[in-house]
């Protein structure tokens, strides 16, 4: 039987970044197809900075 992680546990193992400018192309068009508010407006699209 395979144990189940706790919450904190699956927490653990999330994490998250800035998009890479060379991102930006393929992130518009996963939010497009699955966030429920959409793609972000271009004008939005630097938001995030300078590229790192």
């Amino acid at each position: 039987m395979e144990s189940k992680k706790s919450i904190p546990q699956i927490l653990a193992d999330i994490w998250a970044r800035p998009i890479e400018r060379d991102e930006e192309a393929r992130y518009q068009s996963q939010m497009a197809e699955h966030h429920y508010l959409g793609a972000l407006p271009s004008s939005l699209s630097d938001f995030h900075g300078p590229a790192y």
